[in-house]
């Protein structure tokens, strides 16, 4: 019995010290079906509120709010993204994409139970930074684990995840929320990350980085993404309340405009001249064919929100 013990904590332990063993072909199945669980669970966040939004903000009376119920999850989401590849190579593989479960799964629980409509955004939001690191940590784990001629094979699986994601999402919350309620479109995450989270934290066994934590930390651009976030939440804010919550000369509107423009031009600066890895590499600007792609998905993502919320 205690040898039965000893060897499961060791097997269990080891990954946290950094003592990796080589995956067989078990583990990674397992790890892959986690990954592929967790882009899907992800994903399915963005658009299952699709078809529950009108009754989650019925519920609560706040109709105003109504855009936040999408726009507080992707805004997060896509701050935190840029982040976790940057602490996975301070931290490891294995805690960023367990953090993320972990704060997504806490945002979920928390959207299930909210008691009032601002928990419920800050829950969103907390699931978004959770979800940023599930979706980018999955597909660096497939670069890790996999050989580069097989990685476009399972790469292209976990997009297939996010496409199934979205096509299933408005459905299933229609569905969801006439059968059972719209706090069960949150609920459902539940299981899905706890079984991701057993086949990631059980069997993924990589080495940890090497090196000074002080001074690798630096390398993670904080800064660039606060200032982001600040940009975008200053500008959403006024677009989506001015007019009803806030008349648009009051000094309230103007306030939040003017964070959002100096937060912009402070976060170009801190990309030019302060973060050592920046977020967004200034460089790439002058790419034409890369910022082409940019408004492309730009436009994309805008028309295709507006479709899903809106019509």
């Amino acid at each position: 019995m205690k040898t039965d013990l000893r060897r499961l904590a060791i097997y269990i332990i080891e990954p946290l010290l950094g003592k990796s063993k080589k995956l067989d072909h078990k583990s990674i199945v397992l790890i892959f079906v986690g990954l592929a669980l967790a882009v899907f669970v992800a994903s399915l966040d963005e658009t299952i509120v699709a078809t529950a939004a009108v009754s989650i903000v019925s519920q609560y009376k706040a109709f105003h709010l109504y855009s936040w119920i999408s726009v507080s999850y992707l805004v997060c989401l896509n701050a935190a993204q840029p982040l976790y590849g940057k602490l996975s190579t301070v931290f490891g593989r294995r805690p960023a994409v367990l953090f993320g479960l972990t704060v997504f799964l806490a945002g979920s629980v928390g959207c299930a139970w909210a008691p009032n409509i601002q928990l419920f955004l800050v829950s969103r939001c907390a699931a978004g930074v959770g979800a940023g690191g599930m979706t980018n940590m999955a597909f660096i784990i497939v670069s890790d684990i996999f050989p580069l001629k097989e990685r476009p094979k399972y790469q292209s699986i976990l997009m297939s995840s996010f496409g199934a994601a979205n096509v299933c999402g408005p459905v299933l919350g229609g569905v969801i929320t006439k059968m059972m309620g719209w706090r069960w479109c949150f609920i459902i995450n539940i299981p899905i990350c706890l079984v991701t989270f057993l086949a990631v934290g059980i069997f993924l066994r990589l080495p940890r980085p090497e090196g000074q934590l002080n001074a690798s930390i630096r390398h993670v651009d904080f800064a660039g993404a606060f200032t982001l976030v600040a940009s975008v939440v200053g500008f959403m804010i006024p677009m989506t309340l001015g007019g009803d919550y806030f008349a648009w000369n009051s000094p309230a509107i103007y306030a939040m405009l003017s964070t959002a423009v100096i937060s912009l031009v402070s976060f170009f600066l801190i990309e030019k001249y302060v973060a050592v890895d920046p977020i967004v590499p200034l460089r790439l600007l002058k790419n034409r064919s890369l910022v082409g792609a940019w408004l492309t998905l730009f436009f994309y993502g805008m028309v295709f929100f507006s479709m899903m919320y809106y019509l």
